[in-house]
């Protein structure tokens, strides 16, 4: 019974739910959470998806094949037919799986540019040379594409052409037909990150790591751990010392340094294990390590003293191209958000001349903004101080933790 009433809270509380609450109730809460009891098996290793298109099954480790920091999933009934698809974002793009006689089947994957509505639809945005194109479309119970539209803006020195469902328009009577489109949010729809494990499908913003233990019991299941005695839940196999390397550019490397941090401000310290590459951060939750969050300093990211990750890269290893990611982190490592800003110099000559600032808004575009404006805006981001934390040298083993 009490089971039974925390699912129908947690339905209740899940955004998207546009249909009947009483119907909801009535007729679909078996179904339900038979659909979160398979979406979370699906995330902890436990189950495979069938996808419609390839025909094939697959597990989670063949869609997040590398955890990284922009994977992240989310549950949202668009299709309102009371029973939640579950969401996966990664790298490219966004793929929708739905709980249909007890099957997962993954329906479509949404393209990179694409963004959720709050209304259930999903809005693209492609550009290229000349061009910029919209597409707006809604899934149906079997996540078949419907209500599709298309408009664009055409570009080139003479001017601006305005096209909506292949027809010219001002640009006065094509934001009139679009902005029904471009107007609608998506903030509405949470994600949570995925590092690989979860324990709930919803994660509890305001549990805490080792909330009842003693920070000598702590350090002593670290201690286990450092030494292959004991591992941590990640992925769908549990993280051990003998497993933790990667492999880049043809050589394996493995850990060689760890450190004690206390990231979560609850007094009691994370175990930080890395190399050049990454860093697993683990926690103790309850008697069981579990990863907390991995990060990758190979790939610019740092740890901040009030508990953000601030990621500086290039991309494409381009000297004139600085990009930033902002990302506040709650107790239990998930990303709270991710805030983007960027500057780029065209002529590659060191002097920046274009500035971005702000999340990406509901058309996937940042904003444009002059240097001053940039420099003040980022100043309270760029201000803080790494974390003071201080590695020691791992040869694979340790006989006790300080």
């Amino acid at each position: 019974m009490v089971r039974m009433l925390v699912i129908i809270i947690i339905f209740l509380f899940i955004p998207g739910c546009t249909i009947n609450n009483t119907f909801l109730l009535k007729n679909h809460i078996q179904e339900n959470e038979n659909a979160l009891a398979a979406y979370l098996e699906l995330l902890q290793g436990k189950r495979d998806a069938y996808d419609l298109k390839k025909n094939k099954t697959f597990t989670v480790e063949d869609i997040y094949y590398s955890i990284r920091n922009n994977e992240e999933y989310t549950l949202y009934d668009f299709t309102n037919d009371g029973v939640y698809e579950l969401y996966l974002k990664h790298t490219f793009g966004t793929d929708i799986i739905m709980y249909k006689n007890d099957q997962l089947i993954m329906v479509t994957n949404i393209s990179p540019y694409g963004i959720l509505l709050n209304n259930g639809a999903i809005l693209t945005r492609n550009s290229g040379a000349g061009h910029v194109t919209y597409r707006y479309y809604s899934l149906d119970n079997a996540g078949n594409e419907i209500n599709e539209t298309y408009f664009q803006r055409l570009y080139d020195e003479t001017g601006e052409t305005y096209l909506f469902a292949g027809q010219e328009y001002t640009k006065e009577k094509w934001d009139d037909l679009t902005g029904k489109y471009l107007s609608v949010g998506s903030d509405q729809i949470k994600w949570y990150d995925y590092n690989g494990w979860i324990d709930t499908l919803i994660p509890a913003e305001n549990s805490q790591p080792c909330e009842t233990l003693d920070i000598q019991v702590v350090k002593s299941m670290y201690t286990e751990f450092l030494q292959g005695q004991r591992r941590a839940l990640y992925k769908t196999q549990p993280l051990g010392v003998n497993n933790t390397s990667i492999f880049s550019n043809g050589v394996t490397q493995l850990f060689n340094q760890f450190a004690l941090y206390d990231i979560t401000g609850d007094e009691i310290p994370e175990l930080f294990i890395k190399n050049t590459e990454l860093a697993y951060i683990l926690a103790c939750k309850g008697s069981e390590l579990v990863v907390w969050r991995v990060i990758y300093p190979g790939d610019g990211d740092s740890i901040l003293s009030n508990r953000a990750i601030l990621t500086i890269y290039s991309p494409s290893h381009s000297s004139s191209h600085v990009k930033y990611i902002y990302s506040p982190l709650n107790v239990d490592g998930k990303r709270l958000r991710k805030l983007h800003f960027s500057k780029y110099d065209h002529d590659k000559n060191g002097e920046y001349d274009m500035f971005y600032f702000d999340e990406y808004d509901d058309d996937g575009v940042m904003e444009i903004v002059n240097q001053e404006e940039w420099e003040n805006l980022t100043k309270q981001y760029l201000s803080f101080e790494p974390a003071p934390i201080v590695w020691q040298e791992y040869t694979g083993w340790v006989d006790a933790l300080e």
